[in-house]
């Protein structure tokens, strides 16, 4: 088992929380906790069952909550869980613990960490200056995660991984530099496992040893909006923040010139662009010991980075000048998306804002994750 370095700092923050996943949220009802509250006695027993119902979807039935509006029935007026009040938090049911932690398996190991979609996990991630990494905490595979054969690739892609996560946490160079480096190991490496030539002896060289040359591999901006247009639309705040990004293209090159040209701004983003990069990477890497495909995990880390940044530097716009829109209009969705902002320094928490923001559109969605997974497949292909 792994756990990511800022896993166990995390702590819920309840009723402190701007954007609740409490709110909003469907919420599946596990076996165990569903068989529980069904033996619940008293008026809170009956409560629960008063507000649960099954759903039915492809011959699969679901347990969840019945709601009036976006609000989970048991969050009360504070933003606290009456579950916990009542019963204690050993009572909620699987998804309201986890969340935001997440686990995910790479050969015979687990790995734990957090979704950025969270604010607290995204003060954990953008507060620290230390490289992200993975801690061991024990060596054994749970029974439901027995290894079989398919994962003898699993070794290679680990050594793979943590090899370009050296290269983006590379301190001594600048990240456009380290991304740079990155897409082109992991391009060598891809043409590698095309041939079927690579192994952990021959990918064991310093990386320094290899010829690196600059891939690009970065989508255009209008090619991000067409990719992000064939998303599923989870709410309508990312829908707002969709319609502002378009709204904006033809300014485009001089919205990103004036976020990285401030000095607050630069000396931020080098060490939040470094984070995210390793985020991601670390997070949709393991995918390829079943398909093999590296360069489109690697693709798809950069392609979530460009849009947060996009979205920075819209964001950053609007601070300098809050009272001023992309396109002159003050009816543009960004201001609708954004009405907190006052004018002022970019800050730690715009760039956790955003984050939360992208996380929950594309991140909360495994057809969101494969749409942009096959767009990108396929312009590399062409």
């Amino acid at each position: 088992m792994r756990e990511l370095t800022v896993f166990k700092d995390f702590q819920c923050i309840a009723g402190d929380c701007r954007d609740s996943c409490c709110i909003g949220w469907e919420l599946d009802i596990d076996e165990e906790t569903y068989g529980r509250y069904q033996r619940t006695e008293g008026p809170f027993g009956d409560r629960l069952r008063a507000h649960m119902e099954d759903i039915e979807e492809d011959g699969e039935v679901f347990h969840t909550f019945r709601r009036e509006g976006p609000r989970c029935p048991f969050l009360n007026d504070r933003d606290l869980c009456d579950i916990i009040l009542t019963l204690g938090e050993d009572a909620l049911c699987t998804v309201c613990t986890e969340y935001p932690r997440y686990t995910v398996r790479l050969g015979e190991t687990l790995e734990r960490t957090l979704t950025l979609s969270c604010e607290e996990a995204g003060r954990l991630f953008f507060g620290s200056e230390e490289k992200l990494c993975f801690i061991e905490e024990e060596d054994n595979l749970p029974e439901e995660c027995d290894t079989d054969e398919e994962d003898d690739f699993a070794p290679l892609i680990y050594k793979v991984r943590e090899r370009a996560i050296a290269l983006l946490q590379d301190r001594t160079r600048p990240i456009n530099e380290r991304i740079n480096r990155y897409l082109a190991y992991m391009h060598l490496v891809q043409e590698a496992l095309n041939r079927e030539e690579a192994d952990e002896e021959s990918l064991a060289l310093s990386v320094d040893e290899l010829s690196f040359e600059n891939h690009g591999g970065r989508d255009s901006f209008a090619e991000r909006l067409e990719i992000l247009g064939c998303l599923e639309v989870l709410n309508d705040e990312w829908q707002g923040v969709y319609d502002a990004l378009c709204a904006c293209e033809e300014e485009y090159e001089s919205l990103i010139a004036a976020f990285a040209a401030d000095p607050a701004a630069a000396s931020e983003s080098e060490l939040a662009f470094e984070h995210l990069m390793v985020y991601f990477t670390l997070r949709y890497f393991p995918q390829a010991a079943d398909d093999g495909d590296l360069i489109t995990k690697a693709r798809f880390a950069l392609f979530c980075l460009d849009v947060i940044r996009d979205m920075d530097a819209l964001r950053f716009k609007l601070k300098q000048d809050p009272d001023e829109s992309c396109a002159g209009d003050e009816d543009l969705a960004a201001r609708r998306i954004f009405p907190q902002i006052e004018a002022g320094p970019w800050s730690t928490a715009d760039r956790i804002d955003n984050v939360r923001i992208f996380c929950k559109e594309v991140e909360h969605s495994d057809d969101n994750v494969a749409v942009v997974m096959e767009e990108l497949l396929f312009s590399e292909l062409n």
